[in-house]
C-alpha cells in the first residue's frame, strides 16, 4: 500500500496517533465548511495513470 498511497504524509496506517487524528481533524472541519475535502498528493505520482493504462481496453 505504501507504494501507491503516501502515507507518510495521510498516515491511514497509524490510527490513533496524533498525525493520523490531526488528519482526521482538518478533513472534518474541510468537509463541515465546504461539503468536500481534498487529499491533495494522495496518491503518489504517476499511480492513477498507470491504473488507466492497466484498465484501457487494447
Amino acid at each position: 500500500m505504501e507504494d501507491i498511497l503516501d502515507l507518510d504524509r495521510y498516515p491511514l496506517d497509524r490510527e490513533g496517533s496524533p498525525e493520523s487524528q490531526r488528519l482526521v481533524e482538518e478533513s472534518t472541519a474541510a468537509l463541515n465548511a465546504n461539503g468536500m475535502f481534498n487529499l491533495e498528493g494522495f496518491l503518489r505520482p504517476g499511480i492513477a495513470e498507470r491504473a488507466v493504462a492497466e484498465i484501457r481496453p487494447v
